[in-house]
């Protein structure tokens, strides 16, 4: 009887040890990687043709339009700074400098909001975002992590591969983004074939692969 109460705790108190070793972790990391950071947004990459029409009766309109979309306001509620409103066609496309971050890895956001009077269409936001630059450390953790995803798909990469990228999702008319470390290749590597360009995009805090895109990809030498 003795032996089991005993053994319960010594079982207990390396639960305890092994929460607090997990929680320790997490704060480390937290602490290295969430640091305050300034934001900053990125000029917004204006379509090439789009007029400039800010100051006019019709780009007021479309920046109140803008502001008053729920999904903007996500992204303005922290500030922001009207870049511009520039009409290509029918639609005026705001662009909006925000204050808004998603730390780590996102240290800088910025808008382009279509506005089309007189339509029901739903807003559907572009972003254009500012990436964060990964140390040496980040990228060999990021390319341990991913190894076996890449020799699955028959790849090699080295550190010269690894940045933070994002990638986007569009669905109902909203879209959203995502942004991880990621390791970059094309199988096959002779770019006299057709292969596939991959990412495997890593999740640093949770130790594991987020995602995992691929594209096909043409010869690239005749």
């Amino acid at each position: 009887m003795k032996k089991a109460i005993l053994v319960i705790a010594i079982i207990s108190i390396l639960l305890v040890l092994l929460v607090t070793v997990l929680a320790y972790d997490e704060n480390v990391w937290r602490q290295n990687n969430l640091q305050s950071v300034a934001p900053e947004p990125p000029l917004p990459n204006i379509i090439p043709g789009a007029q400039n029409v800010t100051g006019t009766a019709e780009s007021a309109e479309a920046v109140n339009v803008a502001l008053a979309n729920s999904e903007v306001k996500q992204w303005t509620d922290k500030g922001y700074q009207l870049y511009g409103v520039f009409q290509y066609d029918s639609i005026y496309w705001v662009g909006i400098l925000t204050n808004a971050q998603q730390l780590p890895w996102v240290v800088g956001i910025s808008l382009k909001v279509p506005v089309k009077f007189n339509s029901s269409d739903p807003i559907e936001i572009n972003f254009d975002l500012t990436l964060a630059n990964l140390t040496q450390n980040q990228k060999e953790q990021t390319l341990r992590i991913a190894s076996d995803t890449i020799k699955a798909h028959g790849g090699n990469a080295s550190i010269d591969d690894v940045s933070v990228r994002e990638w986007v999702e569009s669905l109902g008319g909203k879209t959203t983004f995502h942004a991880y470390p990621c390791v970059s290749f094309r199988v096959p590597e002779d770019l006299h074939e057709a292969g596939m360009d991959v990412a495997v995009y890593v999740d640093l805090q949770k130790g594991q692969v987020a995602e995992v895109l691929t594209n096909p990809s043409t010869p690239l030498i005749p």
